[in-house]
């Protein structure tokens, strides 16, 4: 998914959460991980790219499921960060 909408190649870094949601009148579930960029090519699916600031990302993310993940996804990473 993140390579075809976005042209990034990336590896996992950790699984952060998992959601369920209804789609289509039938359950599903969406796995969230902590990607690390390997290459980035160009974007699909007529996406535009764009890479912000945390603060600008968190800002920019309409729904509050996505907008969350990110928030823990910046929290591991400032953590990870004072780790040594």
């Amino acid at each position: 998914e993140v390579f075809e909408e976005g042209g990034v190649t990336a590896r996992i870094v950790e699984f952060l959460t998992r959601s369920r949601q209804i789609a289509r009148g039938r359950g599903q579930h969406i796995d969230y991980y902590l990607l690390e960029m390997v290459a980035q090519g160009p974007a699909g699916e007529e996406r535009r790219l764009a890479w912000l600031a945390q603060d600008a990302a968190i800002r920019r993310i309409t729904y509050e499921e996505p907008r969350d993940v990110l928030i823990q996804a910046c929290a591991r990473l400032a953590g990870n960060r004072r780790t040594p």
